[in-house]
């Protein structure tokens, strides 16, 4: 019994850790004038849980499950783009209070790419400690990402375009 108890929560914990919604494809309806911000977050273990929560100059614009997207239509100009995680169930409190940001240049008619990375142990700019029994160290960091790199890997992903930020 308890075995198979185990197996239905994992099954849940796994199919809650993906993005729904459709897969990518460039905005559409760009306003004269704008620029297209793409945020996205590959498909990672580490973090996987956790709900990304995205704001542009301090007006949230976009929450990100584990392997989404989401864009926005923005005017020509410079942006500061942070990334905190949204407060959960799972005790994540430690990390909700530590943000990362980037600033991107939005240019008439083009598109920026901001990818999410997200990893346990060795990589990135922000590192946690969970306070369990094991020391698990995650750390993530938003880079901006060229096109030719970028497409290949959002392409992979699932989201939802935002309309402007709130």
């Amino acid at each position: 019994m308890n075995r198979h108890a185990i197996a239905i929560v994992s099954c849940l914990a796994l199919t809650s850790c993906a993005a729904v919604g459709p897969v990518f494809a460039p905005a559409i309806n760009v306003t004269a004038g704008n620029g297209v911000v793409y945020v996205y977050r590959p498909q990672a273990h580490a973090m996987s849980v956790m709900t990304a929560v995205f704001d542009v100059n301090g007006r949230t614009f976009a929450s990100i499950e584990n392997n989404g997207f989401s864009a926005v239509s923005l005017p020509a100009g410079s942006y500061t783009v942070v990334q905190r995680w949204k407060a959960g169930l799972v005790g994540n409190s430690n990390l909700e209070g530590r943000p990362v940001s980037i600033t991107v240049a939005v240019a008439p008619g083009k598109s920026t790419y901001v990818r999410l990375l997200t990893q346990a142990n060795n990589m990135g700019s922000v590192a946690v400690s969970s306070g369990s029994g094991f020391n698990m160290q995650f750390r993530w960091l938003l880079q901006e990402v060229p096109e030719a790199v970028a497409l290949p890997e959002i392409q992979q992903t699932r989201g939802n375009v935002a309309s402007s930020p709130q």
